[in-house]
């Protein structure tokens, strides 16, 4: 289910401490994974790194040829959330890195 956030809009030159106190109060905690490729060797085939930032935590996963590139990164993350007993989750944002793939996570209920 598609979920649509209202945030306030902040000009950085302009925005008063009232502003920065309630845009901080009304941002919900989110948790970023990071996915990185490990190329195939002779002995394994092509795996996905993720590493969760907070509580520091990694999964190898490998890949899953029936799925594009970004869908198995995407995938690894949900894997790790899932080893690390996190409940459902809202993906926020989906940015591509030098080496793989930056997603943002958030509460399921946002909106």
């Amino acid at each position: 289910m598609q979920t649509f956030i209202s945030r306030s809009v902040l000009v950085p030159a302009l925005a008063t401490d009232e502003q920065i106190v309630d845009a901080v109060r009304n941002c919900p905690v989110c948790h970023t994974v990071e996915t990185d490729t490990i190329a195939a060797t002779d002995t394994e085939g092509t795996r996905i790194r993720a590493t969760l930032k907070f509580p520091l935590s990694f999964k190898t996963c490998g890949y899953n040829y029936a799925l594009n590139g970004t869908e198995n990164h995407l995938a690894a993350a949900l894997r790790l959330l899932a080893y690390q007993e996190f409940s459902a989750v809202a993906l926020l944002d989906v940015e591509s890195t030098e080496e793989g793939y930056r997603f943002i996570f958030g509460p399921e209920n946002l909106g």
